[in-house]
């Protein structure tokens, strides 16, 4: 087996262990643990869907690596390290999305909300913090802080939006 091929692998092995250290991480929560959600303790967190959409990303190109890492493997001539980059690549797009799916989320607990983002640290505010709350065209919640500065945004396909706009209405801020 060459250099190249140990490589590749190195990196699929890699990626499919990054992934599963992930999904734990994301179910440890302890609103999670602790006697279950509540109107008043929840999370907030991205689409099911879309994490489970992304998450068949990345196995397809889990399986496609393989399939293709096989026929050259076999000296297959027209299979070519293209076809070994382009898995890994669709792999990678399909980990970096469950990566943000995983990581975006809100937990509500009591009036205060722990929000966090991929690219930012988490940041604790409570409800009479928030100046002003809008509904976007989708049905997406956009929270605005004391300075008018947009805070975060929640799509309306969220788990726990429901749970979020009631929250909402019990602390006044959406009628």
């Amino acid at each position: 087996m060459s250099r190249g091929i140990i490589k590749f692998v190195t990196y699929t092995i890699t990626i499919c262990i990054l992934t599963g250290i992930l999904e734990y991480l994301n179910t440890r929560d302890k609103v999670s643990h602790s006697g279950g959600e509540t109107d008043s303790s929840y999370v907030v967190r991205a689409p099911g869907a879309l994490k489970y959409s992304a998450l068949a990303l990345a196995i397809l190109g889990m399986v496609l690596f393989f399939i293709f890492c096989f026929f050259y493997v076999k000296n297959n001539p027209t299979v070519t390290k293209g076809h070994l980059w382009m898995a890994l690549i669709v792999m990678t797009i399909g980990f970096l999305a469950v990566l943000w799916a995983s990581k975006w989320r809100i937990v509500v607990e009591d009036s205060n909300m722990e929000i966090h983002q991929i690219l930012h640290r988490s940041k604790m505010i409570s409800f009479s913090e928030i100046k002003k709350v809008e509904i976007g065209k989708k049905e997406q919640i956009i929270f605005y802080g004391a300075d008018e500065k947009k805070i975060i945004t929640v799509d309306g396909l969220s788990d726990n939006y429901d749970r979020l706009v009631r929250s909402l209405k019990n602390y006044g801020k959406l009628k």
